[in-house]
């Protein structure tokens, strides 16, 4: 995909990720070189948290974890469509990203991840 300029001249753009129904991971993102910074949820949510798994082959993934030693771990709104912001530095590393729900999804759960290209 392309990457779009905004008006501060980043390239940001968005990718959507799906969890299917009764299951909890997402299918698996190739940021192609791009860092994860936001992620948009829809207003139905099973799931109150997110976690992550990464890595830099899509058949090799590893919980997220950050220099502490502790999952990386999103609580969430469930009700409601919501933005999140996300720091970069924790996803810089990895080329695949999936987003993991702490619950099966009660319906497919499309997610707007949102990347900035480096």
């Amino acid at each position: 995909m392309p990457l779009k300029d905004n008006t501060y001249n980043e390239r940001v753009y968005s990718e959507s990720v799906t969890i299917a129904s009764g299951q909890t991971a997402g299918s698996v993102l190739d940021t192609q070189g791009a860092c994860l910074v936001g992620l948009v949820t829809p207003a139905a949510m099973t799931g109150t948290s997110l976690v992550f798994n990464v890595g830099n082959s899509a058949a090799a993934m590893f919980p997220l974890h950050d220099r502490f030693n502790a999952r990386v771990t999103l609580p969430i709104a469930t009700g409601e469509a919501r933005a999140y912001a996300l720091d970069p530095a924790i996803f810089v590393g990895y080329q695949f990203v999936q987003v993991v729900s702490a619950s099966s999804e009660g319906a497919a759960r499309t997610l707007q991840l949102q990347m900035i290209g480096l």
